[in-house]
């Protein structure tokens, strides 16, 4: 008796085995987008702040963040995933120039001295 080989198994087994990999597959792209999705909230709300200690937590948040989007591209890479890696290029340097616009422009020394349209400026006011 030779190797057994896809062939040889059945229909069961073979739609399991494809559903399984879809699974895998969906659960990787879900973590790209979820880790993603955590990171422009953390942003959002370094923007809405008022004060430089809570935007300095959500600065270090931001970074944590931009981590776990990075692991999430390794992971899915690591899959050997069936999408066009070129596409997976695209969408991880399109990330990176939009977290490189973050980082840049929304630091706390850099909100604290300008203010988003519509919002006072985060530099405290002195109170009588």
């Amino acid at each position: 008796m030779g190797r057994r080989t896809v062939r040889d198994l059945g229909v069961s087994a073979k739609v399991l085995t494809a559903v399984a990999v879809a699974a895998l597959v969906a659960l990787a792209v879900g973590d790209i987008k979820a880790a993603m999705l955590q990171a422009r909230l953390t942003l959002g709300n370094h923007a809405i702040s008022r004060d430089v200690a809570t935007m300095a937590k959500y600065e270090e948040q931001f970074g944590r963040d931009l981590k776990a989007v990075e692991d999430a591209f390794v992971a899915y890479r690591g899959s050997a995933p069936a999408g066009d890696p070129a596409m997976l290029r695209e969408l991880e340097s399109l990330w990176q120039q939009y977290a490189a616009v973050a980082r840049t422009s929304r630091s706390p020394r850099a909100a604290a001295t300008t203010s988003w349209p519509g919002r006072a400026s985060a530099t405290p006011r002195r109170t009588r």
